[in-house]
């Protein structure tokens, strides 16, 4: 019962937004009694708290190869996983929350912990083992860089349409990687 009342909760916040989506609707999506939901959360932002914690993710840090193949199979692997059918309701779900994250910020806390805060500690990781390894400059700003990787990908998703693949996924570390690598200090 628990999955069916999540579900229709991501459901209603795709379709029609967190100001929109209500707790009758839910219930009667879900084939359940507004009591129901009530007994196990208090109020719409709980439940919908519940619902986005739904979507985190258990990302593994793969391991073998040098740093660069290590974030473009992990980037590839999270843009893979954006592009399938199952999560096309994710960019939905997330859009429709950015704007009341801002003003509740226990539900900002949520959106930032299911959508990046792990998915930035794994780059980050990667990223400083590229650094370390001499793979890219030792005053990169791993910030920045994170936001290339990540941002291109919630831009697509969320705005422009754009292609979402393993293949775009390459080149933007490649992008990374090839602009932030080390300097060569040989004079030509």
């Amino acid at each position: 019962m628990g999955d069916a009342i999540l579900a229709a909760t991501l459901d209603l916040l795709a379709e029609f937004g967190y100001g929109r989506t209500s707790l009758d609707a839910v219930a009667e999506r879900a084939g359940v009694s507004k009591p129901t939901l009530y007994r196990r959360w208090s109020s719409k932002k709980d439940l919908v708290i519940a619902a986005i914690e739904r979507f985190g993710d258990s990302a593994t840090l793969p391991e073998g190869g040098d740093a660069r193949q290590r974030v473009t199979t992990f980037v590839e692997e999270w843009w893979n996983l954006a592009a399938s059918p199952e999560q096309a309701i994710v960019p939905k779900v997330f859009a429709e929350l950015l704007g009341e994250a801002q003003r509740h910020p226990e539900l900002n806390q949520a959106v930032h912990r299911m959508f990046l805060s792990s998915r930035r500690a794994q780059i980050r990781h990667l990223l400083g083992d590229a650094v370390a390894d001499g793979e890219l400059r030792p005053d990169l700003d791993l910030d920045d860089a994170i936001d290339v990787l990540i941002g291109t990908l919630l831009f697509r998703r969320l705005i422009s349409d754009g292609p979402v693949s393993p293949e775009a996924a390459r080149r933007i570390v490649d992008i990374v990687f090839d602009g932030a690598g080390p300097v060569d200090t040989e004079v030509m």
